[in-house]
């Protein structure tokens, strides 16, 4: 069984990239691919799901919850390392292990609008089940989605019965990584006519 193991310490860099080009030439040649996906983001899981049916198969797992357990009949297992891991880290990760202090959850900051996908500025945290994010330029606006059971985030949980206990850890563990990172960016409320421009009527008066 031929294992490979994609890793860079920096984020955004194109590990998922290669990663799922990898698993998908191999799969196209024939072999039995398992994606190993150890970074609680899932984007390589996410793009297991999406992948046409018709296309040879590839099985994604959740490394970064369950470990490396890969069927015996396997050829290829492609590892999507997550970025900031180092040293001491990597052992485990080579045995097919998870190192014990690995992390939890993520932070991360979105800035690109307007852009293709036109979605507003925002940061947040995700963990293996749950997604916060505050969009600041419109205020106290947030969002909060159970992966789990909303894999789509179609149903805001934010402000819900219920849910204030969750919302505080999530938020705790959010600030707590803000400031880890140093993310000191602008977080300027925008004005109404603003708002209104994006969002025609939305805007509170």
């Amino acid at each position: 069984m031929r294992s490979i193991l994609v890793l860079n310490a920096k984020g955004g860099s194109g590990k998922t990239t290669v990663a799922t080009n990898l698993a998908g030439y191999y799969a196209s040649e024939g072999a039995k691919v398992v994606l190993a996906d150890y970074d609680p983001q899932g984007s390589s899981i996410d793009w297991v799901a999406q992948r046409p049916e018709q296309y040879p198969k590839i099985t994604g797992i959740e490394a970064f919850r369950t470990g490396l357990r890969v069927p015996r009949s396997t050829d290829v297992v492609v590892m999507d390392a997550p970025s900031r891991t180092h040293e001491e880290q990597l052992v485990p990760l080579l045995k097919g292990q998870s190192p014990k202090n690995w992390r939890t959850s993520i932070y991360y900051h979105y800035y690109e609008y307007p852009s293709f996908h036109m979605v507003p500025r925002h940061y947040g945290i995700r963990t293996e089940r749950y997604k916060l994010m505050h969009f600041y330029r419109f205020g106290n606006e947030w969002e909060m989605y159970d992966l789990q059971k909303d894999p789509d985030e179609l149903t805001n949980l934010y402000g819900q019965l219920g849910q204030a206990k969750l919302t505080a850890d999530l938020k705790k563990q959010l600030y707590a990584l803000q400031k880890h990172y140093g993310d000191e960016s602008d977080l300027s409320e925008m004005p109404k006519e603003w708002k209104d421009k994006v969002r025609p009527g939305t805007a509170q008066k």
